[in-house]
């Protein structure tokens, strides 16, 4: 299954442009995650987040970060960002320009100020279709360097200027068997594992620097494997 693409959502026309997406793309599964709590429920949306007071609130808890968050959803093709956030942004305000230096802009809903490059300009009936063909889907971030670009964050600053970029890394990474049984790791479960996992191997001795591909077998009752 592929990696949502993102779209952080800034100013005070915000709510204009979710409800345009909304309509626009009725056969995406979209995920809106919010910053602040919604003014009111939304109908058309898998699933709704919004945090407040340090703490995630929706249907089920979540606890972690809003990468860890969105690498988690499942189903979701578009995940809309009301707020800013570490992902390609949209702005959407009466007055860009009191919004000061936005990271990662990917474009600009209504015209744009002075000094704001060539992001380009997006009516308000087309940003749906715009995220489709401009935002590239979510990196795994894993900073693993695959796709050429050192970092994550260097990966969206190029998409964002409109280089053609994709995140090469497979949305399977991990392999896990128990009791002869393969069982399936969303990709936030799959990246905290990787993680873990380079965390106690760069403690041992005879371990590269760099390793590619790691075996482990447990047996959890003892004795031999």
């Amino acid at each position: 299954m592929p990696r949502p693409k993102v779209v952080a959502l800034l100013g005070d026309r915000s709510e204009e442009v979710i409800s345009s997406v909304l309509e626009e793309l009725r056969d995406v599964e979209i995920c809106l995650f919010r910053l602040r709590p919604p003014p009111k429920s939304r109908s058309g949306v898998r699933r709704e987040v919004w945090f407040g007071d340090g703490e995630v609130c929706e249907v089920r808890p979540f606890k972690g970060g809003l990468p860890d968050l969105i690498l988690s959803t499942e189903g979701c093709r578009v995940v809309l960002i009301d707020g800013p956030a570490f992902a390609p942004t949209i702005v959407a305000d009466s007055d860009p320009s009191s919004l000061g230096e936005v990271p990662y802009l990917v474009g600009v809903v209504g015209p744009a100020p002075p000094g704001w490059g060539a992001a380009p300009v997006v009516e308000p009936g087309e940003v749906g279709r715009f995220i489709m063909e401009r935002v590239p889907e979510y990196p795994a971030m894993l900073n693993c360097g695959e796709c050429g670009y050192r970092t994550c964050a260097e990966f969206l600053r190029e998409a964002v200027r409109g280089r053609e970029v994709r995140c090469v890394v497979e949305q399977r990474l991990i392999d896990l068997e128990v009791d002869e049984r393969r069982v399936q790791l969303v990709p936030f479960m799959e990246a905290q594992l990787r993680t873990l996992a380079l965390a106690y191997l760069s403690t041992l001795k005879g371990v590269p620097n760099n390793p590619r591909r790691v075996v482990l077998k447990m047996n959890l009752e003892g004795g031999n494997l």
